[in-house]
């Protein structure tokens, strides 16, 4: 029960046009925490148990740094195909790093404000945002921790939270992600091992889909 006791299950598999075939699947998990029904912090747990985005020290285990290294980090010089619709990444690398896992909701707009006033806070959080995704990006920075990037990007955690929430859409969840693991797609330690090819493990909130879409590509 790498994900928990798996009580329906289903799966699709579909072929890109160079031919490599991949896999969509959805899990329903017993007992699985739904969002607005349970706590975030039962929700939060319940992922944490399950999912991870984290670079494996390779002196605690070596197999699964060789594994995560080798196919499950997106590439920092990005391809064509992230380059769709005019975007630098469509799949959102580097991803955003945070202190742990959250439910990220939309902030309330304030139904005082004019929609010129609301548009104009969102573009002043995307404009907070590109500044830490300017440092990601940047080759020649070192960077320890959270705190040390907003600290290059002038900004401080609630500044942070603050602008991601202004250009949230709808809920969705944030793993627990130190600078260092921004290129680590998301994965199941034990699934990862035993598939030894990329996988993208997310938890779904929706509440008619009780826990997990999986998208696994079967080539190495």
């Amino acid at each position: 029960c790498p994900i928990g006791e798996v009580i329906d299950f289903f799966y699709r598999t579909e072929f890109q046009l160079r031919g490599s075939p991949h896999i969509h699947c959805l899990f329903w998990v017993k007992d699985a925490p739904q969002l607005d029904r349970d706590t975030d912090e039962d929700v939060c747990n319940f992922i944490d148990k399950y999912i991870t985005c984290e670079l494996p020290d390779r002196v605690e285990d070596s197999v699964l740094a060789d594994i995560v290294n080798t196919v499950q980090m997106h590439r920092k010089t990005h391809s064509k195909t992230c380059r769709k619709n005019n975007t630098t990444c469509r799949f959102h690398f580097p991803r955003q790093p945070f202190k742990e896992t959250s439910i990220l909701r939309p902030c309330d707009d304030d139904t005082d404000e004019s929609d010129e006033e609301t548009e104009q806070k969102r573009k002043d959080a995307k404009e907070k945002m590109q500044k830490v995704w300017d440092v990601l990006n940047d080759k020649e920075i070192e960077i320890g921790d959270t705190d040390e990037l907003l600290t290059k990007a002038n900004l401080t955690y609630e500044e942070y939270m603050k602008a991601t929430r202004q250009v949230t859409k709808k809920p969705s969840v944030v793993l627990k992600r130190k600078p260092k693991d921004c290129w680590v797609n998301n994965y199941n330690k034990h699934l990862i091992k035993a598939w030894d090819a990329n996988i993208d493990i997310q938890f779904i909130l929706d509440a008619n889909l009780q826990l997990c879409h999986v998208y696994c590509v079967l080539h190495k």
